[in-house]
């Protein structure tokens, strides 16, 4: 088994464990077992379960950013472009739901490199909004560089909206009000989440059974994020200026 493919094997065994079990009830013995190898095989990789879930979190978010950056159209209409933006990213992290939720609701508590992370995370979509919104065609059609408060804002928001539609609430409808800000200070850009080398995620068969009976829930999010994302960033800004 080449490093490679064992790394792959432990990721997907976390993945599946969250989907059955949740991650607190997610032991090394669990993930070794489900990715049939070794303990030894697992600390070869991973200093510890924590750091296991960062590197799939790591390999989801790059996906995510793939996703956006090969479904949007940068020659279309901004807001065309704001759907298809979101559309992308939630088709993107839909396999993953129960691994998404866990980090949404989780990782506040974990340690400094979930931290570091997370604020990787939100500078690289900070930037990927900014980078769509700040082209010559928007300009001229009165449109200005999103800034970063209101990106921030939608980020989110956006993820609050995702957990409680996996959480089962009612349509999300209560993430219609929330706007959620998560700190985002001292990364450096979209390139450290997203070049951070790690193996693909396999969707295994418990967390796409769930990933089923959550879709219809993240479709429906798809279509309210669009629109606080219009509303926030998706209107021509005439002669006031932006501020970064």
């Amino acid at each position: 088994m080449s490093d490679g493919t064992a790394r792959q094997r432990l990721l997907d065994g976390l993945a599946a464990s969250i989907a059955d079990v949740g991650y607190s009830s997610t032991s090394v013995t669990d993930i070794v077992q489900r990715a049939r190898t070794s303990r030894r095989t697992f600390y070869d990789h991973f200093a510890d379960r924590e750091a296991c879930l960062v590197a799939l979190f790591t390999t989801i978010v790059r996906e995510s950013i793939r996703a956006i950056l090969q479904g949007v159209d940068r020659g279309a209409a901004w807001e065309v472009q704001i759907r298809q933006a979101v559309q992308a990213w939630i088709t993107s992290v839909e396999p993953h739901a129960p691994v998404i939720l866990v980090w949404i609701r989780e990782s506040p508590a974990f340690g400094p490199s979930a931290r570091r992370l997370k604020q990787e995370v939100t500078e690289a979509y900070i930037s990927l909004i900014q980078s769509f919104s700040d082209t010559e065609m928007l300009r001229l059609a009165g449109y200005q560089r999103v800034p970063r408060h209101r990106a921030v804002m939608f980020i989110g928001g956006l993820r609050e909206m995702v957990a409680l539609a996996l959480e089962g609430a009612e349509g999300a409808e209560g993430a219609e009000g929330a706007v959620g800000a998560e700190g985002a200070e001292g990364a450096e850009g979209p390139e450290s989440a997203v070049g951070v080398s790690g193996a693909g995620v396999s969707r295994q068969g418990g967390e796409r059974g769930k990933s089923e009976e959550n879709g219809s829930g993240l479709r429906d999010v798809t279509e309210r994020a669009v629109d606080a994302a219009i509303l926030l960033f998706g209107q021509p800004s005439g002669d006031s200026q932006a501020r970064t």
